[in-house]
């Protein structure tokens, strides 16, 4: 039996040494935080599955993207340190 389906995915990407992201994606929308920022992403993948117009701070969605934060605060992600740092892109 299981106890507890995930609902999202996370994804952790140190592009460079100064920028750490991390993503939080659902079947509907993707989160992305920048550690020691106020600013982020948020897209519905739904209505915009290019991820061509960014929600983040738009009023009609404020309980999606409050939703989706506090799923990556609860797992610490961004308070803990990259397990390893990026050394090429694909």
């Amino acid at each position: 039996e299981v106890a507890e389906i995930q609902d999202c995915t996370f994804i952790e990407c140190q592009a460079t040494p100064n920028i750490f992201q991390i993503t939080c994606v659902t079947s509907t929308h993707k989160l992305v935080l920048y550690r020691g920022s106020q600013d982020g992403e948020l897209y519905d993948l739904r209505c915009d599955p290019c991820q061509l117009t960014n929600l983040w701070g738009v009023a009609d969605v404020a309980e999606v993207q409050r939703t989706l934060q506090e799923k990556v605060w609860a797992r610490g992600i961004l308070d803990s340190v990259p397990r390893q740092l990026r050394t090429a892109f694909a």
